[in-house]
This record gives structure tokens, sequence and C-alpha cells, in this order.
């Protein structure tokens, strides 16, 4: 039994981020399904490896990129794993970024995964994205005031403020899903008054981490709930070295090692753990990480 005056941090969400898609040596990690049926993301659901998906919005990437997401719509794909028997407890988007799509149809496509998740929808936001993306999205070079705007008016659009002259009318009307930003950037947290539910971080330094996350908190004027990303590559040990520190997210490293990591981070003020595993087996290696 816990004493009533200690607070028990409840354990971290344990998330895939997609793709589930072994390594290629010729590219540095395979390549995307090219449907969602067969992308492998709903049985490990249905196994209970993970509690929550997160799939990425890279409308388009650069040539020399790896980083390919699952090459699908989030939205519509998100749509398809609510309807999956066995779906995980949360559903997310990480991220969406600002201005590639406009206001009032983010929020229709935001609401209509959380009408049909019940509820299990979260929304990450972004605010950078890749250069050669952004370019050519047409969302390059955006004021810190355009952010904003951009900000408030999906805001809006979720709570159903339109306009005047016209509806966001839904079929099965739900509350709007919690917002998480994915940013590093202090200024555009304050840009937006400390107005999201969560961050959407990457996992870096412990201590620079909590760094920040104070930084927003104080801002926000509460405890911010957080997501980390981890993507992880699985080395063989003639290949890993010392325990890693991941850098912009990203790690390399034994799977012990990884192991290690994320029970670490399982024990910070972590509300979910965002995982992409790069690895020969990386269904054989994510149960490895949940098992641990």
């Amino acid at each position: 039994m816990h004493d009533a005056g200690v607070s028990v941090i409840p354990a971290p969400t344990f998330g895939l981020l997609a793709p589930l898609s072994p390594l290629d040596d010729r590219r540095g990690v395979g390549g995307p399904q090219a449907s969602p049926a067969d992308d492998g993301l709903a049985e490990v659901a249905r196994d209970g490896l993970v509690d929550a998906i997160w799939l990425r919005d890279l409308p388009v990437v650069p040539t020399d990129d790896d980083d390919t997401g699952q090459g699908t719509d989030p939205f519509a794909h998100l749509g398809h794993l609510a309807g999956v028997v066995g779906a995980p407890t949360v559903l997310g988007t990480a991220s969406v970024i600002l201005g590639a799509r406009h206001p009032l149809v983010l929020a229709r496509a935001a609401l209509t995964v959380q009408a049909q998740s019940g509820g299990r929808f979260i929304l990450g936001l972004g605010t950078g994205g890749k250069p050669a993306m952004n370019a050519a999205l047409g969302v390059a070079d955006r004021t810190l005031d355009s952010f904003a705007q951009e900000w408030w008016a999906v805001r809006r659009a979720l709570r159903g403020d339109v306009g005047d002259d016209v509806r966001l009318r839904m079929p099965v009307p739900w509350p709007p899903p919690p917002v998480y930003l994915a940013t590093t950037d202090t200024e555009r947290w304050r840009a937006v008054d400390g107005d999201p539910e969560g961050w959407l971080a990457f996992a870096a330094d412990e201590k620079a981490f909590s760094s920040q996350h104070d930084a927003f908190s104080r801002i926000s004027g509460r405890p911010v709930e957080t997501a980390v990303r981890f993507d992880l590559t699985v080395l063989v040990p003639d290949d890993a070295g010392a325990d890693p520190i991941p850098v912009r997210g990203r790690a390399g490293g034994t799977i012990d090692q990884l192991c290690s990591l994320l029970a670490r981070w399982r024990r910070m003020p972590v509300s979910h753990l965002l995982v992409n595993v790069r690895s020969e087996d990386p269904v054989a290696d994510l149960r490895r990480l949940r098992e641990a």
C-alpha cells in the first residue's frame, strides 16, 4: 500500500512510432508498406506489445533522407487502426507541421479520428520539419507570428469556432483531442501562452530534457505532460560503444543498452514513450524493449 502523502508517477505508455520495418543496409531503414492493412501495426496492437501507436506526417521527404515515416496519410491510417480489434489505448500524430494543412481541414481530420477511436487520439503539432519538405509544401521561413496564428486557428476550429458563415459539423461530436506541441524553442511555447496540453520531445541528455520541461511548465503555470521520442538502432556488441545518450531522439546500442536507456526514462515524469526500432528483427526487439 502506498503512503497517502507520497505522489506516485504513473508508468508512461509504451508506444510504437511507425514504421515497423527491418533495417535495409542500402538505405538505413526499410521502406514503408504500401497498405495500412499489411504493415504489421495492427498485429502489434493485437498482441499487446504496445499501448500506443504514433504516426508521422511526412507528405514528401528529401531524396537523401531515410526518415520516411509510414508512407501514408496519418489520419486515414489512424482511422483504420481505430477500428482494429484490440486497438491500443492511444493513437497519435508525431507530428503534423503547422501550415501544411488548412486549420479547418486539420481540425476536421483530427476530430474524425477522435470520434473513430472513442476519444483516444492525441494531436501532435510541429513547428519545424525538414527544410526541403517545408519548401515543397510552401511553409518554409514562417515567422513566429504566423506560427502563433496557425496554432490559435487550429485550437478554435477544434472547438467548432470557425466563423459566423460556416459550420464544422461532425456526424458524432466528441470533445477536442489533447494537443501536444513538438518544439525545442522556448519562444514558440511562450508565443502561444503555454497553451498546449503536452510537449512532444526528442529524447536527449536527461538533465537538458528536465531543464527544458521545467521551462515549459513555468510558462504554462502547470506541469506539462510529455511524450518522448526515441529512434533506436540495435547494434551488435562489436559495433556498440558506451551506454548511449540520445541526440534528437536517435541512439544506437546493443539491445541490453537500449533496454537500460528506456528503463531510466520510464522513471522520469513522462506520460508517453514513442519508440521507433531499427533492427533486423524490429518486432522481436520491440518485444524485448517492452518486457524490460
